[in-house]
């Protein structure tokens, strides 16, 4: 009978493997299918190295439980999730026990950098890491100034109106966190952070019970921004622990370290895989998916880009830096690019850790080209009718006919919502033709003036 696994879930080994990515994962390939007007099929695998020296484990065990970081996801909702361990069943861990081992890596950093979090920062930290945009994104649209909906959202998760000393005190706060993180962060602006806004869980502050008043609340707030203030002064403008306590603590303001819970071999490399949807919305007149992936937390990181629907091609893919900067990220050049797949090789030590790919999509040409054509043609229909006016029904119909096919083929069913969307301007084209040739025919036979 074989050993039983080691048990490795606890927290230090936890920190351990996310302060030493680089040293147990050998390669990391995600793998982006694009085939939907609104999602993308995310797919990530992570080849790992052996675990038994890094870990220090026993000598005597085979196989050990681990908690597994796998990289940082958004935080929203996750859809259509799916995880394979290299020792079957993979277990995703609840977002408050994700949000407090967070936590313990912030404080190991926060040591490194030679401060101290205290106990106001130590109880605040779980709630800013673990902060889902809860009632923040319905109050978001009612009122135009944002100390009015930060008015309105402490008072439905109150049960009272913060006084304007309060929220003095409040805003205060988060314009300091505000300055010393805003250089360190390299994420869109979609998803709220309470690590930036931090009165965004006082009322879970008192509902809990961690504070008794509001007032204790604002002044926890205000540690902690007092706190965050400090660790800017210590890291300068140079590369320092300090530094990477900031950097670490802006990304989970508005990611989760994905973290599962996972039985692993100690003496052989081993893959863990998984893959989800991802919102990724088609952008703009000329059809660009932007989605944002982590290109600097492995040895090495591929990435691919796939096309899943037949009718749809890749005209175009830039790595860009984000926040929305037409700023070249730097990466490697890519390896193979083509119309159905883009792929990117990247292992330069001072690569940019997270990069925007901005893909240009585009209908195949022959269907594009297609489109245009049956344009053409019931113009120079239109044209003909103009010049000679049909004097029977059976000139009419040579004429006008070729409208009714037409018509038929704008009814036609896409094989997918992103090929319809990036049809639409080709659509109505076609449309405008036919409209413009029926107009016509019924003018001329009818001959009206």
């Amino acid at each position: 009978m074989s050993a039983p696994a080691l048990d490795l879930t606890s927290q230090e080994v936890t920190t351990t493997l996310l302060l030493n990515p680089i040293d147990w994962r050998e390669r990391a390939v995600e793998t982006f299918r694009l085939g939907s007007a609104e999602f993308v099929t995310r797919e990530r695998s992570l080849q790992c190295r052996c675990l038994r020296a890094l870990l220090q484990a026993d000598p005597s065990a085979g196989t050990a439980l681990v908690v597994l970081p796998l990289g940082l996801l958004p935080k929203q909702p996750l859809v259509d999730l799916d995880v394979k361990g290299p020792l079957g069943q993979t277990i995703l861990l609840r977002r408050p026990e994700i949000a407090v081992r967070e936590a313990a890596l912030v404080e190991n950093l926060t040591s490194d950098a030679g401060l101290d979090l205290g106990h106001d920062v130590r109880t605040l930290l779980p709630l800013l890491l673990g902060f889902t945009d809860g009632n923040w994104r319905a109050v978001r649209g009612s009122a135009p100034r944002r100390s009015d909906r930060v008015k309105v959202y402490l008072n439905a998760g109150l049960g009272v109106a913060p006084s304007p000393s309060q929220l003095r005190a409040l805003f205060a706060s988060v314009r300091r966190v505000t300055q010393v993180l805003d250089p360190y962060n390299d994420s869109p602006p979609e998803i709220p952070s309470a690590v930036e806004s931090p009165f965004l869980v006082v009322p879970q502050l008192v509902e809990e019970g961690h504070v008794g008043s509001l007032d204790e609340a604002v002044d926890m707030v205000d540690a902690y921004s007092r706190f965050v203030q400090r660790a800017g002064e210590v890291a300068g403008s140079e590369p320092s622990a300090a530094g990477d306590l900031l950097t670490v603590l802006t990304d989970y303001g508005r990611y989760w370290e994905m973290l599962v819970h996972a039985e692993v071999p100690l003496d052989r490399p081993f893959t863990v895989t998984y893959s989800h949807l991802d919102p990724a919305p088609v952008r703009g007149l000329f059809a660009r998916i932007d989605v944002n992936c982590v290109v600097a937390d492995a040895e090495s990181n591929h990435v691919v880009i796939l096309i899943s629907d037949p009718g749809t091609r890749i005209q175009r893919v830039d790595a860009l830096k984000p926040r929305g900067r037409r700023e070249l990220a730097y990466m490697a050049p890519r390896t193979r690019a083509n119309d159905e797949m883009h792929t990117f090789y990247v292992s330069e030590n001072d690569r940019d850790f997270r990069v925007t790919l901005q893909t240009q999509l585009g209908v195949l040409r022959r269907v594009a080209l297609a489109n245009i054509v049956l344009f053409l043609l019931t113009g120079l229909a239109s044209t003909a009718l103009l010049l000679r006016a049909p004097r029977t029904l059976g000139e009419l119909a040579v004429s006008a006919g070729p409208t009714a096919a037409v018509a038929g083929l704008l009814v036609l069913r896409e094989p997918s919502t992103l090929a319809s969307r990036l049809r639409v301007p080709y659509t109505l084209i076609v449309i405008l033709g036919v409209m413009l040739l029926a107009g016509v025919s019924v003018w001329r036979f009818t001959g009206l003036p």
